[in-house]
């Protein structure tokens, strides 16, 4: 059965050709659990149902009021809940920066596990027997500072892809992700390789990717980037 629910989107991050949508449960005038609206296709990615009635984005800090069939976990990834398709997102007002510092995460210590390292990331790896076990995906934080790059990738293996990757630290620890934010890659993307910018005390959206097979590993990534305005 389908209920009617409202979230405050904190990403509208790339997956696949589509889009993952994650945000926190807006029940009356608390803000809750984090969800993140899977679809029934593929890897749960959210194509052109998750567009407004405009056919604008959902915004990050939006609140969407979407329709939700009921939770459909998959291994660390305990926030999804299938989508009914027949109902339209709506745009039901916003919250501003100072309402979504309320919202971090509180906790210290590693983003879930540290120690694992892709070719051009650092902390961003999580080996799957490891991602299996965990009891989440998600998290919203506020480090210091965040520096972004323009990449290039896998140019010795002529397979070169321009990435964004993200450094920051946070709990005494160091990281550098690949950023999936929309609106990030959209700036970073038409710019040369190494053009980079930092900004100070921004809002994260962390999420630990679906598995690789072939990798063995899930990913940490910066999948939404709120600034201060």
């Amino acid at each position: 059965m389908t209920s009617i629910e409202r979230i405050v989107c904190f990403a509208n991050s790339r997956k696949l050709s589509q889009s993952c949508i994650a945000g926190k449960n807006m029940n009356g005038e608390n803000i809750t659990n984090w969800i993140r609206p899977v679809s029934a296709f593929g890897s749960g990615e959210v194509g052109g149902e998750r567009l407004y009635s405009d056919g604008t984005e959902p915004a990050l800090l939006d609140v969407i009021e979407l329709g939700l069939i009921g939770a459909k976990p998959k291994g660390c990834h305990v926030e999804d809940q299938l989508i009914d398709t027949k109902i339209r997102w709506t745009k039901r007002g916003r919250i501003d920066f100072a309402q979504a510092l309320s919202l971090i995460d509180q906790f210290s210590g590693p983003l879930w596990v540290d120690g694992y390292h892709t070719s051009n990331g650092l902390n961003d790896s999580i080996p799957v027997e490891m991602a299996e076990i965990m009891v989440g995906s998600l998290l919203l934080i506020q480090p210091d500072s965040l520096n972004m790059v323009a990449t290039v990738e896998g140019k010795y293996f002529n397979n070169p892809k321009k990435k964004v990757r993200g450094s920051f630290s946070f709990s005494g620890s160091h990281y550098t992700f690949s950023v999936t934010d929309l609106k990030i890659e959209a700036e970073f993307l038409q710019q040369e390789e190494g053009f980079s910018r930092n900004t100070q005390k921004p809002l994260l959206c962390l999420s630990v990717s679906e598995p690789f097979e072939k990798q063995k590993a899930c990913y940490k990534l910066i999948a939404g980037v709120i600034e201060q305005s």
